[in-house]
């Protein structure tokens, strides 16, 4: 039997712990998108020159240094934007709000320290950062959380699980 709308799993976080889930999610995003650009650009090093590799490991480290204020800044926001969020059912305005939130926080983030307003290309990747992270993070979390709740309710089920998914 097919599963109903009833039995389908909700992806939305609520709680604290849903939300640090989803600010893990944040973080493996952003790691392995500027990882994945860092080895790119030692890799285009020999035709790019001696910078490429030099920029793609500043930028392979500083991500992996950049989880802690993902996780310090990004847990508290993200419980204030899923409690502002608790009433909406739609799983794609949740996924542009938390990319329109990790935006800002990435922009102010980026501003910290700073005694001048950084470059307009700094910002706009900033904000690309804040965007992709928060924003592929919720989306990759609602996939997790529903592939999660279909397994548990298949495990009950048996071969006829497997056949209706």
């Amino acid at each position: 039997m097919p599963p109903t709308t009833s039995d389908v799993p909700d992806p939305h976080p609520h709680g604290p712990l849903a939300v640090l889930e989803l600010t893990a999610w944040c973080a493996l995003v952003l790691v392995t998108a500027n990882a994945a650009v860092g080895f790119l650009l030692v890799l285009m090093s020999p035709v790019a020159g001696e910078g490429a590799a030099i920029h793609g490991i500043t930028l392979a480290v500083v991500s992996v240094v950049a989880v802690l204020p993902v996780l310090v800044v990004g847990w508290p926001l993200g419980v204030l934007t899923v409690w502002l969020l608790r009433r909406e059912p739609r799983e794609g305005r949740h996924v542009l709000v938390f990319a329109l939130v990790g935006a800002v926080a990435a922009v102010l983030l980026g501003g910290v320290g700073r005694t001048a307003l950084p470059d307009a290309g700094l910002l706009a990747l900033l904000a690309a950062e804040g965007a992709l992270g928060a924003g592929a993070g919720r989306m990759l979390l609602g996939r997790a959380r529903r592939a999660r709740a279909l397994r548990r309710a298949g495990a009950g089920l048996g071969v006829t699980a497997a056949v209706v998914a």
